[in-house]
């Protein structure tokens, strides 16, 4: 969860993808952002102790703020698309493949595996978004 004051001044709250559905998570992050003080975030966020003294100028802006419409929700990624955004050339010669056929995952995992000198993992943590999942 992503509370935002401004473009700049966020928070973001998550728990661990142990939940069988989707609205336990959500209810479960909500009370570990409430736990957390998101409440005191929402009401003195910037530092300030008591509420902003509004003036003219802030008048004209909160006008502007309502007009604009909240950022659609984040969307997830395919394999594919995420394969896409990584930068060319690669340090292995793949050829022009595509990451099915690549086998990425398989790649990466052995790349994690015969690291030296780290203590890497990896884990798998499934974004679901209302585009390619339906509830």
């Amino acid at each position: 969860m992503r509370i935002s004051l401004n473009a700049h001044v966020f928070r973001a709250y998550s728990v661990d993808p142990i939940f069988s559905y989707q609205r336990l998570a959500k209810v479960a992050c909500a009370r570990a952002a409430v736990e957390e003080g998101v409440i005191e975030f929402i009401k003195y966020g910037n530092g300030q102790t008591q509420p902003s003294k509004v003036t003219e100028n802030s008048e004209e802006l909160l006008d502007t703020a309502r007009e604009l419409t909240p950022p659609p929700p984040p969307r997830g990624t395919t394999l594919q698309e995420f394969f896409e955004t990584l930068p060319r050339p690669f340090p292995e010669e793949i050829g022009d493949v595509t990451a099915n056929e690549f086998n990425a995952p398989a790649w990466l995992n052995l790349i994690l595996h015969s690291a030296r000198g780290g203590r890497l993992f990896s884990s798998y943590t499934p974004v679901v978004d209302g585009v390619r999942h339906r509830w």
